[in-house]
């Protein structure tokens, strides 16, 4: 998967920053969930197994983006 393939030229350059910093100010909040968690449960096992969670919906995700090989870029 190349992600610039996935957007037209006029917003290219836009969407993939947007792509991947997005994720970067989402990640602000992971240190405080997870220490949040690591005080509810009480140790670091299970609050690590539900923050690792959202590398399951990575994966979930994967095969729904549109596969660009051979296909032409969009204008």
């Amino acid at each position: 998967m190349w992600l610039p393939e996935a957007f037209p030229t006029r917003i290219r350059a836009t969407a993939v920053s947007f792509c991947f910093n997005a994720p970067r100010f989402i990640a602000l909040v992971g240190p405080l969930v997870t220490g949040t968690l690591i005080t509810a449960f009480g140790n670091f096992g299970r609050a690590a197994i539900i923050v690792s969670t959202i590398y399951l919906v990575g994966i979930v995700a994967a095969p729904f983006f549109p596969e660009t090989r051979g296909r032409p870029l969009p204008d």
